[in-house]
């Protein structure tokens, strides 16, 4: 399997990233995951130890809560993820709004689209109606909008964007998808590397029910930084720690990793060190996650609508 690990070298010991407890923080966790309850119509709860492709460590299964996947940024660095809780109450609010939507159009050049206006858009792929945020005015007839019961943003005529209906809490409902970084870890910069992750993320969670835990708040963005279990009744599978195994990702030795995370960020190291000396990479190791960060990314593509 192609990866970043293939013609890696042994690095002189003395230089290698030793643990300095200066460089820790403290482990108390922030900004916890929103709407934590377990869903009824899930993947059937279980107390079973989450496990990674090099560790049988336990995880706290019981502040994880379930959700699907929406979206994946291009870059790799974040994702958007529905609460299972909230899917009924997204597929009503989404019905309603479409029946208005058709019961009362809107009329062609009756809405102005503006930078942070909820509205509703005309989703290019499929036609229907969508709750969006409006990012920003591309040109006087363009505009770009986030779909923010789903994750993901498009560039559409102004005439496809219109005022949200009255009532029916249309603009008063949370946004039913929510952002994430990825904890622990970061993507290689070659474009083609990445594209090849996020297609094995993609390919691995699709129409799966993932076990979701905020483990910190990303410096960099002040996004909660999670980790995902695959829920397989009995088995656990960390699908990020998977791609580290597999030489897809780097690990980010600078992320949060004091007080209870330690045990967490070791095993994301231990599976680094093993795909190194495996071999499981088509590119050259090259250099640390503080100089090789990615910059905040446009999310784009992927669209989940249920």
């Amino acid at each position: 399997m192609l990866g970043i690990w293939k013609d890696w070298q042994p690095e002189d010991p003395a230089g290698g990233d030793a643990y300095n407890g200066a460089d820790l923080e403290d482990g108390t966790e922030e900004g916890g995951a929103e709407g934590g309850a377990t869903a009824a119509a899930a993947a059937s709860g279980t107390t079973a130890a989450a496990t990674g492709p090099a560790s049988g460590t336990p995880d706290d299964l019981a502040q994880r809560k379930k959700v699907v996947i929406t979206h994946v940024s291009t870059a790799f660095t974040t994702f958007h993820a529905q609460a299972v809780d909230d899917g009924p109450k997204i597929e009503e609010l989404q019905r309603r709004l479409r029946e208005e939507a058709k019961n009362n159009p809107p009329l062609p050049g009756s809405y102005r689209p503006k930078r942070g206006d909820l509205a509703m858009a005309r989703f290019s792929e499929d036609g229907q109606w969508y709750r969006v945020r409006v990012d920003k005015t591309v040109n006087a007839a363009e505009s770009q909008v986030l779909y923010i019961d789903y994750g993901n943003r498009e560039v559409l005529k102004n005439g496809e964007i219109a005022a949200l209906p009255m009532g029916a809490a249309f603009s008063s409902a949370p946004p039913g998808a929510k952002e994430y970084a990825f904890a622990f870890v970061y993507p290689d910069t070659d474009p083609d590397t990445v594209e090849e992750v996020r297609a094995e993320f993609l390919a691995e969670t699709a129409d799966k029910v993932l076990l979701l835990k905020t483990e910190y708040r990303a410096p960099e963005s002040s996004l909660e930084a999670a980790t995902l279990l695959v829920d397989e009744g009995a088995t656990k599978k960390d699908v990020v720690l998977g791609l580290v195994a597999d030489g897809w990702l780097f690990v980010d030795t600078k992320a949060r990793r004091g007080g209870r995370l330690w045990k967490k960020f070791n095993e994301y190291k231990e599976a680094q060190e093993a795909a190194k000396k495996n071999g499981v990479s088509g590119l050259l190791f090259c250099c640390s996650a503080a100089s090789n960060q990615p910059s905040f990314p446009l999310i784009v593509s992927f669209f989940s609508s249920s």
